[in-house]
């Protein structure tokens, strides 16, 4: 068994930018790093979000090579983790990420000004009693629209926010 230092290592490594960009899509840095006879280079950690609660603890790494890592590790288990790509397109390239205040989910903003809500422990696999939100996709990243009406969408999800906030604390 690796030390978690050792693990996050090893989910850090992918293959080298010469190996085939469809093949790496599709696959998970791990595999790469077992898979490939090319030189393979470490993962940048670009942006990073953390939540301590309680006995637990939630991160979200952002990679340089278009991928999040989620980790979730609660003390006397084994930490969970799981790689997750992001888009190729460069207009969607991260510009921010935070996590809410239970460690439940995960408000990115792209460099095209959009905004993307993650069920981090939904994807995880782990259940949790704050993602009862019907606004929000459970098993997969919800753009959040903000178009002409802007003034009202904006306050009600501030207000949805202060809500959950509000049950939390």
């Amino acid at each position: 068994m690796l030390y978690p230092l050792f693990e996050l290592a090893a989910q850090l490594r992918v293959s080298s930018d010469s190996d085939n960009q469809e093949q790496r899509r599709y696959q998970s840095p791990v595999l790469s790093l077992v898979q490939s006879k090319k030189p393979i280079r470490p993962a940048r950690i670009i942006f990073s979000a953390h939540r301590q609660i309680g006995n637990a603890s939630v991160t979200v790494l952002v990679c340089s090579v278009d991928s999040l890592v989620l980790r979730y590790e609660d003390h006397g288990h084994k930490p969970v983790t799981k790689d997750l790509q992001w888009f190729q397109d460069p207009t969607k390239a991260i510009c921010a990420i935070t996590l809410d205040a239970s460690g439940t989910w995960a408000v990115v903003a792209c460099s095209d000004r959009s905004l993307y809500v993650i069920p981090v422990l939904a994807l995880l696999g782990l259940p949790s009693s704050k993602t009862g939100n019907p606004l929000w996709k459970k098993n997969d990243v919800t753009k959040i629209e903000i178009a002409a009406n802007i003034g009202k969408r904006l306050i009600s999800y501030i207000e949805m926010l202060i809500q959950v906030k509000s049950t939390i604390t």
